[in-house]
């Protein structure tokens, strides 16, 4: 009697089982889509002929025209900042970063916070700083930044001051190795503080074989004049010593101006660098090299950070390409020639005499006739050549100096 039981009872949950796993296999089968092999390669095509009930077969998202599906745009973006964000560091010109940071020994955390998150500083090559207020007791250690070569020029008792005052330059890695960074010139004056450094980055155009960079620092009670020509006299250095290097002298010029002093240059800041000021300025040789924009100060600075972005083009891509033809001498021609160098008697034809000077004439009329300098060599009744050397105004040789062939 138990085994019965147990026996019907495993019976019920069989059936049960099986039923279940029928209804669920055939509500999938209905739930599902399936397409043959030549539905889908005739999908959209003109052969195809879709009644309206057809397309509510067709998922939304393979459907053309749906307004909810993503048209990807062709081709990529274009523009100066596109363009340098591919490649910030094998551009023609660098990107630069400057501007006045009035101490930059408590500004040292949001420097390196900017070079980490902010791709303006990321990216920059450059970034040079006025008044750093750095000493000799402050370390390169405490300002440096990690991928950059710090170069700094702080004040001294030249200029008749104690406290500000100073340059400093971050050159990235990235851009130009730490071993082609030279120092020119260290100048701290009551009128001017000047750091010169010549740079030959990764990455040049061919018309610029190096990179000429002056930052500057005028006092508000400095003489101008006297500033101006000292920076005139170190760029006409520059110049006669790399005719084909890129000077740019770029810095915080309060009142001063090279516009008179530096006549071919060009001023490439736009925008206001404090209030509605263009205190800092930045002086090239390059005509439109770079566009300027301003960004906000580093602290409590009241001098905004200037990003100048480069907009110059190579001269290779600039100009367009020429075609040019050259004109080789085939082989028969070469040999031709070295028979009629090997046959001809050249004692003959310099009378055998060892002056240059006597000799050239008998031979250029000797060779005036050859064939494979005046092809089929035809003289006129009055002994001039109608194709070849000889041109109105020239001297023809006499006969009795031209040697026959």
């Amino acid at each position: 009697m138990e085994l019965n039981t147990v026996f019907l009872f495993l019976l019920v949950i069989l059936i049960s089982y099986a039923a279940c796993h029928n209804h669920y296999m055939h509500s999938d089968q209905e739930a599902r889509i399936t397409y043959t092999r030549d539905f889908l390669l005739n999908f959209k095509s003109p052969a195809t002929r879709f009644q309206p009930d057809d397309t509510l077969l067709v998922p939304s998202e393979c459907v053309r025209g749906n307004n909810n599906a993503k048209v990807r745009k062709r081709g990529r973006k274009g523009g100066i900042r596109e363009r340098v964000r591919r490649q910030p560091f094998r551009q023609p010109l660098p990107s630069v970063m400057f501007g006045n940071v009035q101490s930059l020994r408590n500004k040292a955390d949001e420097l390196r916070a900017c070079t980490q998150y902010l791709t303006e500083y990321r990216q920059a090559c450059l970034i040079c700083l006025t008044e750093s207020w750095l000493t000799e007791a402050d370390p390169d250690s405490s300002v440096e930044l990690e991928g950059y070569t710090l170069v700094r020029m702080d004040r001294n008792q030249n200029s008749g001051k104690k406290k500000g005052g100073g340059v400093c330059a971050f050159i990235n890695n990235t851009y130009c190795n730490p071993g082609h960074i030279t120092i020119k010139h260290l100048i701290c004056t009551k009128d001017i503080e000047l750091l010169a450094l010549s740079l030959r980055p990764y990455h040049l155009p061919r018309e610029i074989h190096q990179i000429r960079l002056f930052v500057v620092y005028i006092a508000p009670s400095a003489d101008t004049l006297a500033a101006a020509t000292m920076i005139h006299e170190l760029i006409t250095k520059a110049e006669e010593e790399a005719p084909d290097a890129a000077n740019f002298v770029l810095g915080d010029f309060n009142s001063c101006s090279l516009k008179e002093h530096l006549p071919t240059y060009q001023q490439y800041v736009t925008c206001s660098t404090r209030n509605d000021a263009c205190l800092d300025h930045c002086y090239g040789n390059i005509k439109d090299a770079f566009y300027s924009k301003a960004l906000p100060g580093l602290g409590n600075s009241d001098h905004n950070m200037i990003k100048l972005t480069p907009i110059y083009v190579s001269r290779l891509r600039r100009e367009k390409t020429k075609r040019v033809e050259v004109k080789c001498w085939t082989d028969v021609a070469t040999k031709a020639l070295q028979d009629c160098l090997e046959s001809t008697d050249w004692n003959v034809v310099t009378d055998g005499t060892d002056n240059v000077n006597d000799a050239a004439p008998p031979m250029i009329a000797h060779l005036t006739l050859r064939p494979w300098v005046l092809p089929r060599a035809h003289l006129d009744e009055g002994g001039r050549a109608r194709h070849g050397l000889l041109k109105d105004g020239d001297e023809v040789p006499e006969a009795e100096d031209l040697v026959a062939v």
